[in-house]
């Protein structure tokens, strides 16, 4: 994952300044247009503007009244795959405050909505590790600075196919925490060889996560295994 300026992408999501988020610190492209895609809604005609591209991927913003529901999102990506097939939507409220990520994903014929909240009182920490999956680093271009299709869908499903990520995380979570179990002498009852491993599995996760956010010793990637070392481990 590019290293990212965590403040300066905190800042720009609590300005919900999205284009310049995408542009200057995501590292991807200003479109070739920022001419809005009239969508029609329930007889109401909402603007899709395009504010960043990656490798044919479009983000577009929809300012609203407030966010549509589900079925609404879906009817717009819908319209959306006429004009540009891999696209992400981020709609927003009409004050500025409240925005939806949402993001279409294809399996065989089915589509499935993957949507993600922010809003301007969240501290950040939580959506920058999420999007930070988005960034653009030097080494993934090729010889003419461009990153191709289905490297930057990847990038995409990478950031906001929860599903398929919080799936995984259970199942490795579950291996690693039976086998700690096992591992752990001293303590007589399961229950508390359970309970122990669990403290310890989930106060390790949320320094990693912290970690991951570049929130740790300046930004340090290896915060944990530079401790470890650190301490003889």
């Amino acid at each position: 994952m590019a290293r990212l300026n965590v403040a300066r992408v905190k800042d720009l999501l609590q300005a919900f300044d999205f284009p310049a988020l995408f542009v200057e610190e995501l590292g991807w492209d200003i479109p070739p247009s920022r001419r809005p895609v009239p969508i029609e809604l329930d007889g109401e005609i909402l603007s899709a503007v395009p504010i960043a591209e990656l490798g044919g991927v479009v983000t577009f913003e929809i300012e609203v009244g407030s966010i549509p529901d589900s079925a609404d999102r879906a009817a717009v990506h819908r319209k959306l795959d006429q004009v540009r097939p891999e696209h992400v939507i981020i709609f927003l409220d009409a004050l500025r405050t409240s925005s939806c990520w949402s993001w279409e994903k294809r399996e065989g014929k089915k589509k499935l909505l993957r949507d993600h909240l922010y809003y301007r009182e969240q501290s950040g920490a939580a959506f920058i590790a999420k999007i930070g999956n988005l960034a653009v680093d030097l080494s993934e271009l090729n010889v003419a600075g461009k990153l191709d299709l289905r490297a930057a869908a990847q990038k995409v499903k990478d950031a906001l196919d929860v599903q398929q990520v919080v799936r995984k995380f259970y199942e490795q979570y579950k291996d690693v925490l039976d086998g700690f179990v096992l591992a752990i002498e001293g303590i007589d009852a399961p229950s508390d060889r359970l309970w122990y491993a669990s403290v310890l599995l989930n106060r390790l996760m949320f320094v990693y996560f912290l970690q991951k956010g570049q929130f740790l010793d300046g930004g340090d990637l290896r915060y944990l295994e530079n401790r470890l070392d650190q301490y003889g481990g």
